[in-house]
């Protein structure tokens, strides 16, 4: 990051003079970097590398409704020509306050009872964003990037998870804003206990039980085992926002199966192959009972 961009960074977002800039995580969809001021307080500038004017559009529309329920999350700080967005030559930036805290490493009662909540809360806050798109839990995008895995016995079983549960989507189970990826990484624990949640990049019009089944194989699982207490923690924490339907937990393990060989083919076809066989070790010790 040159000099001349942090000064155009500064000047745009009425933040003080930087005097330290780290590089602090690079994903697919931007580059993150932590600014330091003259006072102390610091800033994450997130330069978008994959990640749309759009995709920043429905980011900015989540956390202003995400805001209504107290959910806490960064927000976009207003530039001086009032956008939220500054763009230098080919390049577009934009900049949040940093929230102070630590993800997440393991799971326990409490924080998947927390989890459960905030996503409910999710679920009910977010009913709308700008620029509607299919994130990769749509049965469409699912289908489209499985035909691309090789013919290999994984690939094989990361089908079948994806088309043997095809019939969720013929269901009336409810619909509405899911999150999408909500995982360890997407969360912060501040220091009065509050959960954080970000990277809303997913967010996509689908399936309730189907957002549920996800966060549910990452934080309720301990190497890449699902734990029926740490599930029943997780159920009753969303429970307390919105009911889940008996249809939804007579679908919940077809919602496992889906989403689990969703995410691992979008893993395997992203190069991780690991993380994608990760995904679908879960489905190996599924339980009824679980739910």
């Amino acid at each position: 990051m040159n000099k001349l961009t942090l000064n155009a960074a500064a000047d745009f977002f009425n933040i003080e003079k930087i005097v330290k800039t780290n590089k602090i995580r690079e994903g697919l969809g931007n580059q993150n970097y932590l600014l330091t001021t003259s006072s102390g307080k610091e800033y994450v500038l997130r330069k978008l590398v994959t990640q749309t004017i759009k995709g920043i559009e429905n980011e900015f529309a989540i956390q202003k409704q995400l805001s209504r329920f107290n959910i806490l999350t960064p927000h976009f700080l207003i530039g001086n020509n009032g956008g939220y967005h500054l763009k230098i030559n080919d390049d577009v930036f934009t900049c949040t306050e940093k929230i102070v805290g630590v993800h997440p490493t393991t799971a326990d009662v409490h924080l998947c009872e927390q989890t459960g909540k905030i996503l409910a809360l999710f679920h009910k806050s977010v009913t709308k964003i700008p620029h509607p798109h299919k994130g990769w839990l749509n049965k469409e995008i699912a289908l489209r990037d499985s035909n691309k895995l090789e013919n290999d016995p994984f690939s094989y079983k990361v089908k079948n998870l994806i088309n043997n549960n095809l019939d969720l989507f013929n269901s009336k189970m409810q619909t509405g804003y899911v999150h999408g990826d909500l995982h360890f990484q997407n969360m912060l624990i501040t220091e009065n206990g509050e959960i954080a949640i970000f990277d809303f990049e997913e967010c996509e019009k689908n399936l309730l039980i189907l957002d549920i089944a996800r966060t549910i194989t990452e934080v309720c699982q301990k190497q890449n085992k699902l734990h029926g207490n740490l599930i029943h923690s997780f159920i009753n924490g969303y429970e307390s926002v919105r009911i889940i339907t008996r249809t939804e937990k007579d679908n919940m393990l077809k919602a496992i199966q889906y989403v689990s060989g969703a995410s691992a083919t979008w893993l395997y076809l992203e190069g991780f192959k690991e993380y994608a066989k990760e995904n679908i070790a879960i489905t190996d010790n599924l339980d009824k009972d679980f739910i």
